[in-house]
C-alpha cells in the first residue's frame, strides 16, 4: 500500500509535467471544489490574462504563460499583496545565479565555436532559444557574452 507522502509526490510530479495553463485550470477547479474563493478568483484572473495574450486561441504557450505570471507577480509585489506573491511565485522559475549564468554563456560560446565579437548577434540568438532562457537575466547574459567574446579576440 502506498503511503500518503508517496501519493502526494506522484501527484505533484504529474502536475509539474502539465503545461502551465493546465496547471492553473486544475488549481482553479480544485479551489472551486474546496470552496477556496480567494484562490479560485486569482486563478480566474490569471486565466483571463492568458486570454488577452492569444486572442485567436484560448491556448497559450508556457513561455507566454510565464510572461503573464511574471508581470502579475511584479504587480503583486508593487501592491504588497502577500497572498498573490506567494501563489504566483510557484510558477516563476528560479533564476540562475551570476556564476551559473556565466557558465551557461561560456558553454554556449564554446559549443558553437563563437570566438569573436562579430558573432555576438548569433550568440544572443542562441541564448534566446536556450532551454534555460526563462531562468536567465538576458541583460546580464548579454554583458557576459560581450566580455567573453572580447576575451576570445
Amino acid at each position: 500500500m502506498t503511503s500518503f507522502i508517496d501519493a502526494l509526490k506522484a501527484y505533484n510530479e504529474k502536475l509539474s509535467k502539465m503545461p502551465v495553463q493546465d496547471q492553473i485550470k486544475f488549481e482553479m477547479k480544485a479551489s472551486m471544489k474546496n470552496g477556496n474563493t480567494k484562490h479560485r478568483d486569482l486563478m480566474r484572473v490569471v486565466m483571463g490574462e492568458f486570454a488577452t495574450v492569444n486572442k485567436t486561441s484560448r491556448e497559450v504557450t508556457d513561455e507566454q504563460a510565464l510572461k503573464v505570471i511574471k508581470k502579475m507577480h511584479s504587480n503583486a509585489i508593487e501592491m504588497e499583496n502577500k497572498y498573490e506573491i506567494a501563489v504566483l511565485e510557484r510558477w516563476i522559475p528560479k533564476m540562475l545565479t551570476e556564476e551559473e549564468l556565466r557558465e551557461e554563456v561560456e558553454a554556449l560560446i564554446l559549443e558553437n565555436n563563437l570566438y569573436s565579437m562579430e558573432k555576438f548577434g548569433q550568440t544572443m540568438g542562441l541564448l534566446q532559444k536556450h532551454p534555460k532562457k526563462a531562468q536567465m537575466d538576458m541583460k546580464l547574459a548579454s554583458q557576459f557574452a560581450k566580455e567573453i567574446l572580447l576575451q576570445e579576440e
